[in-house]
């Protein structure tokens, strides 16, 4: 059976709902699924796991200077390599998340191979299209 560990930084709420309804989700999937705020990382959580899914609120203007708050920053640097291991990012914002996933990886740069997927969110609820994304990304 495949292990996913998510791990996730909310302000509000919404990204820690959204990152759980993903883990529920992978568990429909046959995937083991621990889920984490970025507070509560150790590096042994990541021990045996094939998926790793990092989130974050969208910080910023409305519209424009989206960016990975400082927390989520900090909790990226602590990260250890995470090549050879499938990655996705996913973010919850309120109007747009213009460049988020761009900053996001640039935190990530020289730890992971590349991003498999992105999800953004306005809610903390999968939709159909979010679950069809996901089927996809941990069957591949």
């Amino acid at each position: 059976m495949k292990k996913a560990v998510i791990y996730y930084r909310s302000k509000s709420g919404t990204t820690k709902y959204f990152a759980g309804a993903v883990s529920k989700y992978l568990e429909t999937q046959n995937i083991k699924s621990e889920c984490f705020s970025v507070f509560d990382y150790s590096e042994n959580q990541l021990a045996d796991t094939d998926v790793v899914l990092l989130g974050c609120w969208t910080h910023g203007l409305f519209i424009a200077f989206q960016h990975p708050d400082k927390e989520w920053v900090e909790f990226a640097q602590k990260l250890p390599n995470l090549k050879n291991k499938k990655i996705a990012l996913f973010t919850t914002y309120k109007l747009a998340t213009g460049s988020m996933f761009k900053k996001m990886e640039k935190q990530l740069k020289g730890k992971i191979d590349s991003i498999s997927i992105t999800l953004k969110s306005k809610s903390e609820k999968l939709t159909p299209e979010h679950e069809k994304v996901i089927s996809e990304f941990v069957k591949s």
